[in-house]
């Protein structure tokens, strides 16, 4: 029986499996598709892997199934997930749920983890979200550190824009003196026009400067926690 020119190539599936680290895309899961097989020799391999298409590959009434693509679009590793079988027969029994565009989220979210995991720069989230009464004594040190050196690269951030900025009452100083050279007149201009066009910006790149911005704020707040939950541990 020839083969389906819609279905994935077996080279295809193992670039999607590769790509997932061996895991399934499904959120929350990461079941691994791959494993040793209890055969006497230990050469034997155990897979429960299902690469399933992102839009459909056969003709079918639900939001999946593009009558547009042509099979090389189908059979191609960009429309292709990695899952368990538990959840490819999921996503193929309620394509509403299920639909192309969450599939394709969820496998361009679990390949980033997977290459962030590689490179060792993986946070898992229950670290990210881990309460302070939960943490160390150096969880919260390197904590507070983070949150210093957040708010540091934001103060530069601001300074970047208030330099761009600055341009605006520079030229506009510069022109109106130019203006009043050439024209006697032209003073009686000058001071509602240096209010306007000079005093706003500066009072702007002030402002900018001297207050915290809401994510600033933040992290001042979690600071500050930070330090009171040190100091009740006797913790400096």
């Amino acid at each position: 029986m020839p083969k389906d020119p819609n279905d994935f190539s077996e080279p295809t599936k193992t670039k999607v499996l590769k790509r997932a680290g061996y895991t399934c895309s499904f959120p929350k899961c990461d079941l691994r598709l791959v494993g040793p097989h209890s055969d006497a020799d230990g050469k034997g391999t155990v897979s429960t892997s299902e690469v399933s298409h992102i839009r459909g590959a056969r003709p079918a009434e639900n939001n999946r199934y593009d009558v547009n693509m042509t099979p090389e679009q189908r059979s191609h590793h960009s429309n292709a997930i990695a899952l368990c079988r538990t959840h490819g027969k999921l996503i193929d029994s309620d394509e509403e749920t299920y639909h192309y565009k969450l599939l394709h989220e969820w496998k361009v979210a679990h390949e980033e983890k997977i290459r962030l995991m590689q490179s060792g720069e993986y946070v898992p989230d229950d670290e990210i979200n881990k309460p302070y009464d939960k943490c160390t004594d150096e969880e919260l040190k390197e904590d507070r550190s983070h949150r210093f050196q957040l708010i540091e690269n934001e103060q530069r951030n601001k300074q970047e824009f208030c330099k761009k900025l600055a341009i605006l009452p520079i030229s506009t100083a510069l022109i109106l003196a130019v203006m009043h050279f050439i024209f006697d007149y032209f003073h009686l201009f000058m001071i509602p026009a240096g209010l306007i066009f000079i005093g706003v910006p500066v009072k702007l790149i002030m402002d900018t400067l001297e207050k915290d911005n809401e994510f600033q704020v933040r992290q001042r707040l979690s600071i500050k926690e930070i330090n009171y939950r040190l100091k009740e541990r006797g913790v400096e």
